[in-house]
């Protein structure tokens, strides 16, 4: 369960990094903490470290492996896409806004506030 929760902790931070990584840097709205230099760098090495550590802590702790030392850490991780897919299925699809949408709501809100 530790490995599950450390893993799912790091591919949390690697989705929209990812995203990030496939979208270009140049695609984006620079902030206060954009790195120009090194961000990149450290953007794919978070990356990297992942899906090292996706496959490292999915290994078996002993050989030769048997039932009771074997690691079943990559269970919890088919768990918690079942899941996520069946929160999407029965929930996500329905409720998701779009782009379009978000912006639409985001010029309601600021033009309601104009009015008041």
């Amino acid at each position: 369960m530790i490995a599950a929760c450390i893993v799912l902790l790091y591919v949390s931070y690697a989705i929209p990094i990812a995203s990030f990584l496939y979208r270009g840097r140049e695609n984006i709205l620079k902030g206060p903490f954009f790195l120009p230099r090194i961000g990149l760098f450290a953007n794919i090495i978070t990356v990297a470290w992942t899906l090292f550590t996706i496959v490292m802590y999915s290994l078996p702790y002993m050989r030769p492996v048997q039932a009771g030392n074997m690691n079943y850490v990559s269970v919890v991780y088919a768990v918690v896409a079942a899941i996520m897919a069946c929160d999407w299925v029965c929930r996500g699809r329905k409720s998701f806004r779009g782009e379009g949408e978000r912006r639409l709501v985001a010029e309601q809100v600021v033009g309601g506030m104009g009015r008041a």
